[in-house]
């Protein structure tokens, strides 16, 4: 029985959501982030394409959504004070859902 690429899918989706917002912001960033994020997102959307089709790299992928999930939560940062509400509690949950992808490609790497 084949299994859900899951973490592929979801890299392709955060590559393409990169990708958009990085296009997007083009004048706000330096020229070295610019190309950086856009290496990130390519990488990501190919990545993701090739394990969706071939079912195959699907703990780098998780690796790959993992550190964009953390990232897009941490540059959220500044909208959330520090405080014990639901909202600051949803931002944490950012960090624990990339963390969390990047130990289960961590794991699949030095556990098969």
């Amino acid at each position: 029985m084949e299994y859900l690429p899951l973490c592929g899918i979801l890299s392709f989706i955060t590559g393409i959501a990169l990708l958009f917002h990085t296009i997007r912001k083009r004048k706000s960033i330096g020229l070295i982030l610019y190309v950086t994020y856009l290496i990130f997102a390519i990488t990501c959307v190919c990545l993701g394409i090739y394990c969706i089709i071939r079912n195959q790299y699907d703990e780098l992928c998780a690796i790959l959504f993992g550190i964009a999930f953390t990232v897009f939560t941490y540059k959220s940062k500044d909208e959330f004070p520090p405080s014990f509400t639901i909202s600051y509690i949803n931002y944490l949950q950012g960090y624990v859902a990339g963390l969390g992808a990047i130990l289960y490609g961590l794991a699949k790497i030095f556990l098969e």
